[in-house]
């Protein structure tokens, strides 16, 4: 991961929670469920995804998206990415039919922006959002539904802003710095 400092939020304040799924859109995100969730419960907040499928079938099958007003259906280069991401207060991580072991990307990503992630209480994710606070995890077998997401820390609480803490912690234990360190310091000491 790239070291650096907060990439600064674009967007104005506001009292409604913005959510993001940001990077390539396919099967499996959650979108399924996220999308009616969000639109039948407006005082949730705003669900925003950004990115753009890389496969036909998929695009077909999520079909119901290409009326959904809060999708960004676009290539994100790096930089667009992040100040996607940057413009949330949550990054979701919440996928489905997914090797919970493998899915570090949006963890990352959060880093990289300062903000939590909400992801399954499994696997490499869970393990870092018990680790380091960096986010929330929930039970994969009860998806979260409008309570959790309207009950959840807002900019500027005190426990938004140690889950901000803790994704932090996790940037600096998982950046370039931390890790050349720790690959230095296991060359030279064995």
């Amino acid at each position: 991961m790239a070291d650096g400092g907060d990439i600064p939020s674009t967007r104005s304040e506001s009292k409604v929670l913005r959510f993001g799924v940001i990077g390539q859109v396919r099967p499996g995100k959650s979108l399924e469920w996220l999308v009616p969730l969000f639109a039948e419960n407006r005082t949730m907040g705003d669900l925003h995804i950004a990115g753009t499928f890389t496969n036909p079938a998929h695009q077909r099958r999520l079909s119901f998206l290409s009326g959904y007003g809060n999708f960004d259906n676009r290539f994100l280069t790096e930089a667009d990415m992040l100040s996607a991401a940057a413009d949330q207060d949550y990054l979701l991580a919440l996928y489905d039919d997914w090797d919970a072991r493998m899915e570090a990307a949006t963890v990352h990503l959060a880093a990289r922006v300062g903000k939590p992630v909400i992801v399954y209480d499994e696997g490499w994710p869970g393990r870092m959002m018990r680790e380091f606070g960096c986010g929330i995890a929930v039970a994969r077998n009860v998806r979260p539904g409008e309570s959790f997401f309207k009950n959840l820390p807002r900019p500027g609480d005190d426990r938004y802003q140690a889950l901000q803490t803790g994704i932090k912690r996790f940037r600096a234990a998982h950046g370039g710095a931390g890790s050349r360190e720790a690959f230095l310091k296991k060359l030279f000491d064995e």
